[in-house]
């Protein structure tokens, strides 16, 4: 269970990383299925300082839902510890 444990955080990261570094080295707000995170990851190294006049939910909302369904689907699916 602990392997499996680390070897998710590890994959997370590398995706996540990987998805960082593609959005932000390529693509447009017209690339279908991911333009608006390249035009946000792009936007935010023209002018960084906007991060931080936003509040903390408007930044993670967004992955906020997309992981919220998968957290019910495995709290469904998988059996108790």
């Amino acid at each position: 269970a602990v392997a499996a444990a680390a070897a998710g955080v590890v994959g997370a990261e590398l995706f996540s990383g990987a998805f960082h570094w593609a959005t932000d080295n390529y693509g447009s707000l017209r690339t279908p299925l991911v333009g608006a995170a390249c035009a946000a990851f792009q936007g935010h190294h023209l002018q960084p300082w906007t991060i931080t006049h936003r509040r903390a939910c408007n930044n993670v909302h967004k992955i906020a839902r997309a992981a919220a369904p998968l957290c019910v689907a495995a709290g469904a699916l998988l059996p108790p510890p």
